[in-house]
């Protein structure tokens, strides 16, 4: 799946901005817990992370 793809799905799955989405996947720090938990957990339903 293309990065593009990948980040506004799991935008749309997760109610996140494309910018929050990115920036939690990149591992920047400006993101809140709670964000960042809903990224994560979506990422590995879609299999793009492992874990």
């Amino acid at each position: 799946m293309d990065k593009k793809l990948r980040v506004a799905e799991i935008a749309a799955r997760t109610g996140l901005s494309a910018s929050t989405v990115s920036r939690v996947l990149a591992g920047k720090a400006n993101t809140s817990d709670k964000a960042r938990r809903a990224v994560l957990e979506c990422a590995r339903e879609l299999g793009v992370m492992q874990g």
